[in-house]
């Protein structure tokens, strides 16, 4: 089973929540750390949200390097 199964939901609930009773735009992203998580954010402002699974790391980052892109097999 995904090991955060749930997860993204459960952000996307928060950030609903808390952009209605602020009335701030909420951009966020999961990922399997922190710095791919940063950098997804960056990339779905604004207002905003992604996931980038285990697998989809490499392709997520290799255009943003300038490097040809990484083809999965």
């Amino acid at each position: 089973m995904y090991k955060f199964y749930g997860c993204y939901k459960w952000t996307n609930e928060l950030a609903k929540t808390v952009s209605k009773e602020t009335g701030l735009p909420i951009s966020f992203a999961l990922s399997v750390n922190k710095t791919v998580s940063k950098i997804g954010t960056g990339e779905s402002k604004p207002k905003g949200n992604i996931e980038i699974p285990e697998g989809m790391v490499k392709p997520f980052l290799n255009p943003l390097s300038g490097l040809p892109r990484y083809k999965m097999k």
